[in-house]
């Protein structure tokens, strides 16, 4: 069993009332329903073990020779934070940790950076105002001007649309609709 493991296991609430299901074939049996997460802000003493375990993870991965180290300080600042987004939280944290730390930065200034930028999210831009929204003004040409327009433009449909000042499409519907250059 890991250190994750044995955390998550003591992290974990199971009420006495929960019903026991069978296992087929193996007479175990386990608790099902009533499990209620506790949040690490009520587990604030597994957080350091959680980061450092964390923090070898991502070293590993990303093949960093130089550990990332704690100091005593370090672990208090972390433990004195509201971890909201719960563990996920914690493990974003120290990648970002992980991928930022250099030799020779303060591990403590990182931190305290981290946890500031974190806290303080900068202000979204706003919305760019919508656009304005196109004229859904009903087309109210007859058959015979509509044909008098495109015999002017000598059938050229682009022109006959710039013409009338509505799209190419709409063009095409009209011209389906009263069945023009149809056989």
């Amino acid at each position: 069993m890991g250190l994750f493991d044995s955390v998550f296991r003591r992290s974990r609430r199971v009420t006495d009332d929960a019903p026991t299901v069978p296992l087929p074939k193996t007479g175990l049996t386990f608790r099902v329903g009533n499990v209620q997460g506790v949040g690490l802000r009520e587990r604030q003493e597994d957080i350091p073990l959680l980061t450092q375990s964390f923090l070898r993870n991502f070293q590993a991965r990303e093949g960093d020779g130089c550990p990332l180290e704690l100091s005593d300080g370090d672990c208090r600042l972390l433990q004195s934070c509201p971890w909201r987004g719960n563990i996920r939280e914690l493990q974003n944290f120290c990648e970002r940790l992980a991928v930022l730390y250099r030799p020779g930065v303060s591990v403590s200034g990182l931190i305290a950076h981290l946890l500031e930028s974190a806290a303080s999210p900068e202000t979204p831009p706003p919305c760019p105002p919508p656009m304005p929204k196109a004229a859904h003004t009903r087309i109210d040409l007859s058959y015979e001007e509509l044909l008098a327009v495109l015999q002017e433009c000598g059938g050229n449909r682009t022109q006959t649309a710039a013409k009338l000042g509505i799209s190419r499409g709409t063009l095409w519907r009209l011209l389906k609709k009263y069945q023009v250059g149809q056989t």
